[in-house]
C-alpha cells in the first residue's frame, strides 16, 4: 500500500455514466506528483484525441496535491486541469481549502470527467460511493444558492466544488468555486467553462478515511516544531491577508492603476487596504485545512454577505485599475464574481478595458446598454458585472474576455488590450520588476504572477537553496532568465504537492519540500532530484501549449507594458531586454529559438 497518497484515480464519463477506478502508480507518482504535475501526464497522453477545449473529449482533471490530506503545513490545494478555452492550449487553476483533503479522505488521488452529460448533474463522491445526480433544479442558480441546496441533500461536512451562470454559459474568464461563502476559487484559464460545457454543476465530496504515511512521529514532530515559526512569519506577512499588503505594493509601483496607464494611488489605496477593510467591516480569521496562518478575513461589508474578504488581486482588478476607491463596491464586485463564478483578475481587467473604451468612444452607452461606464462609477461597474456574468447585451461579448471581445467588436483599440496568450494581467505590474515580465511571457497558463512569484525575490525574500539571499535590481536583465527557471521550477514543486504558495515567506525551496515528501512516502528523494521532476513536468506543459500551436510569438509581453511607463520614476519594460531574457531563458531550458523543448532535454528528463 502506498504512503503519503491513497494510489487510486476516480474516472467519471458523464456521457456513459461508466464510473470506474485506476491505480496510480509509484513510478508515476515519483515522476509527475500530483496536481497539475498529474493533471498534465494525463492530459498529455490523450492530446490527440482532444478536439477543443469545449468538447466533451476534453478531460477534466480535479487533482489534489500529492501530501494533500496528511499533515504537512498547507498541503490543502487543488488543481483543476484541462485545455483552456482562454489559451486553447494547458490549462490549469488552483485552490485552497479543503475540498483536496477530503477528495483524499474519500480514498482517491484525483478524479477526471469524461464526456458530457446529457442534461445538467453532479457527481456526490462519499467513499467508494460515487453517484451522478441530476442537477436541472440547480442549473441557473448562483454557487452560494447550489453550495447550500448541496450540503442540504448531501452531507454538511461535505465540500462542494461548482460553477456558476458563468461557467454554465461557457464565458472563458469562469472558475471552478470552492466552499461557499468562504469563496475559494480556481480563478484563471476558464476551467468553470470547461466544467459547464459537461453539464457538470458540481462535485461534492465526503471522506472518512486518512492518508497513511511512511514515517507519522518524524512527520508529526518536523510539523509541530515548523508550525509555530510558519505561524509568526505568516502573521508578519499576512495579518490582514493579501488585502494586507496594498499599500505597499502601490509605493513601489507594483499595482497597475487605470487599465495598466500608471500613475501614483496612495491616498486612494489606503483606502481601500486590507487595514481600512479589517478597521470598519473586519470579523474574524480563518484557515485553511491543514495550515495554521489564519490568513484569510472574513468581513461583513455593507450590501454584501458576511464571507471571504476580497483578496489582493481582487482590490486591485475593481479597484485601482477602475479608479474605483469604495470598498463597498469592490466587496459587491467580490461577491458578484464568486456567486457567478468569474475570475476576479479578468472580469475586472475587462471592465477597465471597457470603461478606456468608452472614455475614447469606442463603446457608447448604447453598446452598454445603457450603462454610463466612467472611470470609479461603481453603480457602472456593478450594472455590467451582471451582465458578463449573465451574458447579456454586451455582456455576452466581454464574458470572452479582452482578447476575443475586441476582435468581436471589431474596432482598433490599440494597446488597450493588456494580456497574455489570452489571460489578462494580474494585478502584479511586471514594470516594476522585470523578471516578472518575463514570468509572464514564458508562464505555461498565460498571464499568471503564481507561475512563478519571481518578483518576491527581486524584492528579496531569501531562497538560500536556490542562491537567493540579498535583492536583485529590479529594471535590469541580467539574472533574470535563471531566477525565472528556478522559481517556476519550484513553483511546480508547491503545485505537485498540493502546498499552498503562502509558503514563500517562510522559504519554502526544494530541501524542507523533499523532506516532507519523504517522511510522507518513505522515498528517498534529493533536492536536486525534486528540482529535476519538476524541470519534467513544466516541460510536459510546454509540448501541450508547443502542440496546440503555441511559440515564441506568444511569449511576449503586451505593447502597453513595453512602450507605456508605470509612473514618472518607472520605466516600461525595455523591449531589446525583454528579447534578451527570452532568448536566455530558451537556452537555459535547452528549448530551440521558437521555444520548442529540444530532442537532447527530452531524453534527458526521459520524455523521449
Amino acid at each position: 500500500m502506498p504512503k503519503g497518497y491513497v494510489g487510486k484515480l476516480l474516472w467519471v464519463d458523464l456521457a456513459s455514466r461508466k464510473i470506474s477506478t485506476t491505480v496510480l502508480d509509484e513510478g508515476t507518482a515519483q515522476g509527475y506528483l500530483g496536481g497539475s504535475g498529474l493533471g498534465a501526464k494525463l492530459i498529455s497522453d490523450r492530446l490527440k484525441t482532444i478536439k477543443d477545449p469545449l468538447h466533451p473529449s476534453n478531460p477534466l482533471c480535479f487533482m489534489p496535491g500529492l501530501l494533500c490530506g496528511t499533515m504537512v503545513p498547507g498541503a490543502n490545494r487543488t488543481a483543476v486541469c484541462a485545455l483552456s478555452p482562454a489559451t486553447g492550449a494547458w490549462g490549469e487553476a488552483r485552490a485552497g481549502g479543503a475540498w483536496a483533503p477530503m477528495l483524499k479522505y474519500a480514498g482517491y488521488d484525483g478524479v477526471i470527467f469524461t464526456g458530457k452529460a446529457k442534461k445538467p448533474v453532479y457527481v456526490w463522491i462519499e467513499n467508494d460511493h460515487v453517484e451522478i445526480r441530476p442537477a436541472e433544479k440547480l442549473w441557473g442558480k448562483g454557487f452560494y444558492e447550489t453550495d447550500e441546496r448541496l450540503l442540504e441533500e448531501t452531507h454538511r461536512d461535505a465540500i462542494v466544488g461548482g460553477i456558476g451562470p458563468a461557467g454554465e454559459k461557457l464565458s472563458r474568464m469562469a472558475c471552478v468555486m470552492f466552499e461557499g461563502k468562504y469563496a475559494r476559487s480556481a480563478g484563471r484559464t476558464g476551467m468553470g467553462a470547461v466544467m459547464g460545457s459537461k453539464n457538470l454543476k458540481a462535485v461534492v465530496v465526503r471522506g472518512t478515511g486518512g492518508v497513511p504515511v511512511a514515517d507519522p512521529v518524524g512527520l508529526m514532530k518536523r510539523a509541530s516544531a515548523y508550525g509555530g515559526k510558519e505561524k509568526q512569519r505568516f502573521k508578519r506577512n499576512f495579518e490582514l491577508g493579501t488585502a494586507g499588503g496594498v499599500m505597499g505594493v502601490e509605493a513601489v509601483g507594483d499595482m497597475p492603476i487605470h487599465n495598466f496607464m500608471g500613475g501614483r494611488w496612495t491616498e486612494k489605496a489606503e483606502r481601500i487596504s486590507g487595514q481600512t477593510m479589517f478597521k470598519k467591516y473586519g470579523k474574524h480569521e480563518r484557515s485553511c485545512l491543514s495550515c495554521p496562518s489564519n490568513c484569510t478575513l472574513v468581513v461583513d461589508i455593507p450590501g454584501t454577505a458576511v464571507g471571504h474578504a476580497p483578496e489582493y488581486e481582487t482590490i486591485g482588478a475593481f479597484g485601482s485599475m477602475c479608479e474605483n476607491d469604495s470598498l463597498e463596491v469592490i466587496g459587491k464586485c467580490n461577491e458578484l464574481c464568486n456567486d457567478y463564478g468569474l475570475d476576479t483578475i479578468s472580469a475586472g481587467n475587462t471592465i477597465a478595458f471597457a470603461m478606456e473604451a468608452f472614455e475614447k468612444g469606442l463603446l457608447t452607452e448604447a453598446d452598454l446598454g445603457g450603462i454610463r461606464l466612467t472611470w470609479g462609477n461603481g453603480e457602472a461597474m456593478i450594472a455590467l458585472l451582471h451582465k458578463i456574468g449573465r451574458r447579456e447585451g454586451i455582456g455576452d461579448i466581454l464574458a470572452e474576455g479582452t482578447r476575443p471581445a475586441a476582435e468581436r467588436l471589431g474596432k482598433d483599440f490599440g494597446d488597450m488590450v493588456v494580456e497574455v496568450k489570452g489571460v489578462e494581467i494580474p494585478m502584479h505590474d511586471p514594470r516594476a520588476y522585470w523578471s516578472n515580465a518575463l514570468n509572464y511571457a514564458v508562464a505555461n497558463r498565460g498571464a499568471c504572477h503564481m507561475e512563478g512569484v519571481t518578483f518576491t525575490v527581486e524584492s528579496g525574500l531569501p531562497f538560500p537553496d536556490l542562491g537567493y539571499t540579498a535583492p536583485m535590481d529590479p529594471y535590469i536583465t541580467d539574472g533574470k532568465a535563471q531566477l525565472a527557471v528556478k522559481m517556476h521550477d519550484l513553483m511546480v514543486i508547491y503545485d505537485g504537492l498540493g502546498i499552498c504558495k503562502f509558503y514563500i515567506v517562510v522559504s519554502y525551496g526544494p530541501t524542507i519540500m523533499a523532506e516532507w515528501l519523504n517522511y510522507c512516502t518513505g522515498w528517498k528523494v534529493t533536492p536536486d532530484g525534486l528540482m529535476r521532476t519538476a524541470e519534467r513536468i513544466f516541460n510536459v506543459k510546454r509540448l501541450i501549449n508547443v502542440a496546440r500551436g503555441l511559440s515564441r510569438k506568444d511569449d511576449t509581453l503586451p505593447k502597453r507594458l513595453l512602450t507605456v511607463p508605470q509612473r514618472d520614476d518607472i520605466g516600461p519594460v525595455d523591449p531589446q531586454g525583454m528579447e534578451r531574457m527570452l532568448t536566455e531563458y530558451y537556452r537555459i531550458r535547452g528549448w530551440d529559438e521558437k521555444g520548442s523543448p529540444t530532442r537532447e532535454r527530452l531524453k534527458a528528463l526521459q520524455l523521449a
